[in-house]
């Protein structure tokens, strides 16, 4: 399993803010000196959520997002008071990833279906922020978990899944900021009912809530905050230079600690590996005669997908044709008649066509097995095996995730929300561009 622990970064205003059960806000600091702390700790994605747009119409999130992305290079996720194409449009723009709809998804479901056509199924995330009900039965709440809907929060994970939702983040109201563990049988009736990956969150106040949601809950991501944010900022004011912001003397009291176990993405992992639980982090034409001139190209996702003969997203389209190949969607099962959760959102490994080697491409000392992000719902499967220079396995099907033919370079995955190693390949592929101006 490729489990993603996602920091969740709750923004009122300028601060980071924490509650339990989503209400009683208190400042903790400045999102940045978490989100940078916990980039540079291993985090493999980000969750900014703006705990108050949808209840004043506005997202204020975005300058902080802004900046975030331009020292932070894993995905990042923006969430709260986005209520139209052009509300994801900007987040989109101010550097986000992937968005996260709630309120106004469940107003109007069809902005699901619009913005998965427009941006693409794997951008949208729809949260559902549930409460369990006496009858056992789980309701989706709205406005950061202050609005009842009377809407069945299983039946609403269905049917957002079929609208085009790419990924979903379930959130049990009845355990955030407790420290009481997850709402395990809500996570997992969502999970085993939708076909697209499941974030878990709300509850976390221990390692071991961590591993039951992965493994009991069927969880494919965990996102959490309290039990990361209290022990940063035990070590912070410890040091004293966490005393700008945030009540501080309260935090230093101990109490908001009680039933949280502070821990740091370093000793979750580790914990999670001896568990055997694995965690990681337009212009056409001209475009076509720049690699008919034999110029260095590099394709990212869709921009190594366009190369092929054809696609067949929305229908059988033509493509650039620069590769004989094809485009397909991955299939619902894989040969074991095993479900497949599409997309597939997660990191995942590199391996090497052993027949080709990665000397004098931008892959070189790279190790076979390095660990890079993807988020696609298709991959390419070239006609000429000769030009794969990497493969992926997902749930049991080995595709192509990377190819070089002549001047052209192209990966299925993200190098720009990989990391440090993610970073090395543009740095080696303008080395490339520089070497070959020199000659």
């Amino acid at each position: 399993m490729a489990i993603r622990i996602i920091p969740r970064l709750d923004i009122k205003g300028p601060n980071l803010v924490k509650g339990i059960h989503l209400e009683g806000l208190r400042v903790l600091g400045k999102p940045e000196d978490f989100a940078r702390y916990y980039y540079e700790h291993g985090a493999d994605e980000l969750i900014y959520m703006d705990v108050v747009a949808s209840l004043y119409g506005r997202n204020s999130v975005l300058e902080i997002v802004r900046r975030a992305s331009k020292e932070i290079f894993i995905p990042l996720t923006v969430g709260g008071g986005l209520r139209t194409l052009d509300d994801i449009r900007k987040a989109l723009h101010a550097g986000a990833d992937k968005v996260s709809l709630n309120t106004a998804a469940i107003q109007d479901p069809q902005l699901i279906r619009r913005a998965a056509r427009r941006f693409g199924s794997s951008t949208i995330v729809v949260s559902i922020e549930a409460i369990k009900k006496e009858e056992g039965i789980y309701e989706a709440y709205t406005n950061n978990g202050r609005e009842e809907t009377g809407v069945d929060a299983l039946n609403w994970a269905m049917r957002a899944a079929e609208l085009g939702a790419g990924e979903m983040l379930v959130t049990s109201i009845d355990k955030e900021g407790t420290g009481e563990g997850f709402d395990i049988e809500l996570t997992r009736k969502i999970a085993e009912s939708v076909p697209i990956p499941v974030i878990a969150c709300g509850g976390a106040g221990k390692i071991s809530h961590i591993h039951d949601v992965i493994q009991k809950g069927k969880a494919d991501a965990v996102s959490i905050a309290s039990i990361l944010h209290y022990k940063f900022i035990q070590g912070a004011t410890k040091h004293g230079d966490f005393s700008e912001e945030g009540n501080v003397e309260y935090l230093k009291s101990g109490r908001m600690f009680s039933s949280i176990q502070g821990a740091s993405l370093d000793s979750i992992k580790k914990n999670l590996i001896e568990r055997n639980i694995f965690c990681r982090f337009e212009e056409i034409d001209v475009l076509c005669d720049s690699m008919k001139l034999s110029k260095p190209f590099l394709g990212i996702c869709l921009g190594m997908q366009l190369l092929m003969s054809d696609s067949d997203e929305f229908g059988i389209h033509k493509g650039l044709n620069i590769i004989d190949g094809h485009v397909k969607r991955f299939p619902d099962f894989n040969d074991k008649k095993e479900r497949i959760k599409v997309p597939h959102i997660e990191w995942n490994k590199l391996f090497f066509n052993e027949s080709i080697g990665v000397e004098g491409s931008i892959l070189r000392n790279f190790r076979n097995g390095e660990f890079m992000y993807f988020v696609h719902s298709h991959f390419v499967k070239p006609d000429a095996e000769d030009i794969t220079i990497t493969y992926t396995d997902y749930c049991g099907i080995l595709y192509c995730s990377g190819i070089r033919k002549d001047n052209l370079m192209a990966f299925q995955f993200h190098p720009e929300k990989s990391g440090s190693r993610g970073v090395q390949i543009y740095k080696n592929f303008k080395e490339i561009i520089l070497k070959g101006r020199a000659q």
